[in-house]
C-alpha cells in the first residue's frame, strides 16, 4: 500500500484531475471530503464525460472541463480495500473492477478514512520483485 498518493476533492475542477491524471501516470484518483474517501474518478469516466460533453455544451471544452467538478463524474462508492487484506483479496478485487487501483479505507466511527491506495505495478512488484524486503 502507498501511503503517499494524489486526492482529487469533490470540487476539484475536471481539467485540474485531467493534468494531475497525465503528469502522475495514473488511470484512477481517489476523491476524498477532508480525509473521508467519497468516490473515485477513472481515466476511462473522465474521457467519457469529455466525448458526452462534446458539442452539447455551449461553453468551449476547456472551460467546460475548467467549471466542471470532479463530483458530476466522479463514481460515488468505488471498489476499496482495507489495510489488513489480503494481497490476494485486493488483486483478485482490482481485477474485477478493472480499475488499476484501489483506495484504502480504514473505518472509524462509519467514515471511510483514506489512508492510501494498491495499484496494480504494487502488486506485480510484490509479486515478482527479487530484491529482498
Amino acid at each position: 500500500m502507498r501511503r503517499r498518493f494524489i486526492a482529487l476533492a469533490p470540487g476539484d475542477a475536471l481539467l485540474e484531475a485531467e493534468r494531475l491524471m497525465r503528469m502522475a501516470r495514473v488511470r484512477f484518483l481517489p476523491v476524498s471530503d477532508d480525509g473521508v474517501l467519497v468516490g473515485g474518478l477513472s481515466h476511462r469516466a473522465l474521457l467519457g464525460s469529455i466525448l458526452a460533453s462534446d458539442g452539447r455544451s455551449p461553453l468551449p471544452l476547456t472551460r467546460w472541463l475548467s467549471e466542471t467538478p470532479v463530483a458530476v463524474v466522479m463514481e460515488p462508492d468505488p471498489a476499496r480495500a482495507t489495510p489488513d487484506m489480503r494481497l490476494d483479496e485486493a488483486a483478485l478485487l482490482l481485477v474485477e473492477v478493472d480499475g488499476g487501483c484501489l483506495p484504502v479505507v480504514e473505518a472509524e466511527t462509519g467514515a471511510a478514512l483514506l489512508v492510501g491506495v494498491i495499484t496494480e505495478s504494487d502488486l506485480l512488484r510484490v509479486a515478482f520483485d527479487p530484491r529482498p524486503r
